[in-house]
């Protein structure tokens, strides 16, 4: 399964670069983490940060991404001034096999 996770970062100071965040956070992911998608936006003082992690549950992605994004600010002081607001597993994604052969014979 696929669960699509959203982490809210409120920002204290200056903007910060959704290419860096993203650069900052893949450099600091595991292939244990199962991070397939990474995507990040600006809002008015804060960061939406969203990772589709392939897991078992709703709750295991939950506690991956938390983990990644700890790794992530530990490692870059640009990001440290990123408080983590929230983390909410929006939905769970079943993406069957069957799905990108069907997109194969398009």
């Amino acid at each position: 399964m696929m669960v699509l996770v959203s982490i809210t970062l409120a920002a204290d100071g200056e903007p910060i670069s959704t290419v860096l965040l993203i650069d900052t956070v893949w450099s600091v992911t595991r292939p244990e983490d199962r991070l397939e998608h990474l995507s990040a936006r600006t809002g008015a003082d804060c960061v939406h940060l969203g990772m589709f992690i392939r897991t078992a549950s709703a709750d295991e992605a939950l506690v991956t991404a938390h983990e990644i994004w700890l790794r992530a600010a530990t490692m870059s002081t640009t990001l440290q001034c990123l408080r983590n607001v929230s983390a909410a597993s929006l939905r769970t994604i079943d993406i069957a096999d069957r799905s990108f052969a069907k997109r194969q014979d398009i």
